[in-house]
């Protein structure tokens, strides 16, 4: 055979024996595959650490974990509140309060002055407001543990609710508002939580005109309504000694004076007696479907578990089986 032939010979063979290798080594692969149900995994151990559980003089209850692994301290908080205590024509104040606490500087700092010094001491403070609890964390080296911790017990104790900080936050809201109604999904979840909880506290949506409802005065009163020591649940974990983080607290936040604490009672929800389908009319090319109903209650014995059910199922996301 002349060369040239041989060399086109060869070269058709290639592909061939190329896909022959490939094919072997993909058999090969199959024999190694393990079926997901015969799969054999070692059993999960996880021994949660046990924070050691105090009480300051005015009753605010502490969580103490000692963690000298990195030279960090992180503290977070838990307060009774949230937006299921906003008045019906006020939706949205127990949310401002939150943002403005911290962004609105107290009767001794400005916002700009505590905003500088939290950023020169590499600390982390945000304020946050869910539907039935206020949250507060914060992260900062160890060494300015100190200085963060009076900011934030002045934020908490002596906050000045600036003006003009009050504005800017009700703008950002309403602005939200508008966005979310450019967002099918975010209005369908809205409509979905009004049609669910309707005649609940739970069901109340923050709208345009409720926000422009809302007064100075509103956000102090909800502020000494609420939060309060013998209201709240700080738990701290990192690098610190008991004997002096407990000083320090007892020096800063065992100031913040507690009193009289009475929530309005909010009535579970209740479900409704028939199947309901509502339709929020939008001219978009697609549509958004929700389908759902009340579940179980918190403080339900099989509440965690259907929330791990949850996850597995759906609610994690990415990491959920049917995601």
């Amino acid at each position: 055979m002349p060369p040239r032939k041989s060399t086109i010979y060869f070269l058709n063979l290639c592909p061939l024996i190329l896909a022959m290798f490939f094919l072997q080594a993909y058999a090969q692969e199959e024999e190694l595959f393990v079926h997901p149900r015969d799969m054999k995994f070692p059993p999960l151990s996880f021994t949660p650490p046990k924070p050691e559980r105090l009480q300051l003089s005015n009753g605010l209850i502490l969580y103490l974990l000692e963690d000298p692994e990195l030279p960090l301290i992180n503290l977070s908080a838990l307060i009774r509140s949230g937006s299921v205590y906003d008045p019906p024509q006020l939706s949205g104040l127990a949310n401002l309060t939150a943002t403005v606490l911290r962004t609105g500087g107290t009767t001794r700092q400005s916002p700009q002055a505590i905003n500088e010094e939290l950023e020169f001491m590499g600390a982390h403070l945000e304020f946050s407001m869910g539907r039935e609890s206020a949250g507060i964390h914060l992260s900062v080296p160890q060494k300015n543990f100190r200085r963060a911790l009076n900011i934030l017990a002045d934020l908490l104790m002596n906050p000045a609710f600036d003006p003009e900080q009050i504005d800017l936050a009700k703008k950002q809201e309403i602005e939200n508002i508008r966005r979310s109604n450019d967002d099918p999904e975010e209005i369908a979840y809205r409509e979905f939580r009004r049609a669910l909880y309707h005649g609940n506290p739970r069901g109340q949506i923050p709208t345009i005109e409720s926000l422009a409802r809302i007064k100075r005065e509103d956000l102090i009163s909800f502020h000494r309504r609420f939060f309060k020591p013998n209201n709240t649940i700080l738990g701290i974990s990192g690098d610190f000694k008991r004997a002096e983080i407990l000083t320090l607290l007892e020096e800063t936040l065992g100031r913040w004076e507690r009193s009289l604490i009475e929530l309005p009672l909010i009535p579970p929800p209740t479900p409704a007696d028939n199947k309901m389908i509502f339709y929020v009319p939008k001219d978009l090319p697609q549509a958004t479907i929700l389908l759902g109903h009340l579940a179980l209650p918190l403080g339900h014995p099989d509440y965690l578990p259907f929330k791990v059910l949850n996850f597995i199922l759906g609610g994690g996301g990415f990491n959920s089986r049917l995601v």
